[in-house]
């Protein structure tokens, strides 16, 4: 085994090495080990994060660029503004990219094709989360009359809402309903919404939503669509045109 020789007091350059049984590439060959070892945990660990989101679809989940199809030039801005979102979210910027128009044109799809991208473009770095306003809604509301359960939710999803690397807030809105072209929210699901909104306002976060701009304002206030478009100036497609595909598919 050869080793350096240290002058006193000095920390050892390398463990020593043995030139004739490659003592070095074995080494070599742990440390290799190791990080491939550390890799595939990073992997599942952001993998199951993701399984953990919170919408009523989780086969959406799987959605990716590869199987979106833009029916017109409507659905290839969109995809094309996707793509510029997951390309700067990677190289470090925190946009919020909003999405909104008809149901069922594709929104949705689109949202969680651009957390898988983030997420394995990262090489399972970035921490992505989707999440169903209305489920949302729901799921505190229930807890509302759970002591354990609230106490459960605020804990780990709240939390997880809040400092997710990149948020999906899908459906906004869907939760209040229609009547006559107007809407409404009341004063709890603004303050819900706020508090999301605050939390996220330096962090990438995706919006889609079936109402227009001026409807989302009537509902929840301006300053409500005020932190929904920090930061949002080049991320906004809509969908005005493009019908429900899933009424004919």
């Amino acid at each position: 085994m050869f080793a350096w020789r240290e002058a006193e007091g000095q920390e050892p350059r390398c463990a020593p090495v043995c030139m004739a049984c490659g003592y070095a590439s074995k080494l070599k060959s742990d440390a290799v080990s190791t990080e491939a070892i550390y890799q595939a945990s990073l992997k599942q660990k952001a993998l199951q994060y993701f399984r953990g989101s919170l919408v009523g679809n989780k086969d959406m989940l799987k959605r990716t660029f590869d199987d979106y199809h833009a029916k017109n030039a409507e659905g290839l801005q969109a995809k094309q503004t996707a793509m510029k979102f997951c390309e700067n979210v990677l190289k470090g910027e925190q946009p919020h990219f909003i999405m909104t128009g008809n149901v069922g044109a594709g929104k949705t799809h689109l949202a969680m094709a651009s957390l898988n991208e983030i997420m394995t473009k990262s090489n399972y770095d970035k921490r992505v989360l989707a999440i169903s306003y209305s489920e949302l809604l729901e799921s505190l509301k229930f807890a509302m009359g759970n002591d354990a359960a609230r106490k459960q939710l605020m804990a780990n999803l709240m939390q997880d809402i809040k400092t997710a690397d990149v948020l999906l807030l899908d459906d906004l809105g869907a939760e209040l309903g229609h009547e006559n072209n107007r809407v409404s929210a009341t004063d709890w699901n603004i303050k819900t919404v706020t508090e999301i909104l605050d939390a996220r306002a330096s962090k990438a976060t995706i919006f889609t939503t079936n109402l227009t701009g001026k409807q989302v304002g009537t509902a929840y206030g301006k300053r409500v669509i005020s932190r929904l478009l920090q930061g949002s100036d080049g991320y906004v497609a809509a969908f005005n045109e493009t019908k429900d595909h899933r009424a004919t598919a």
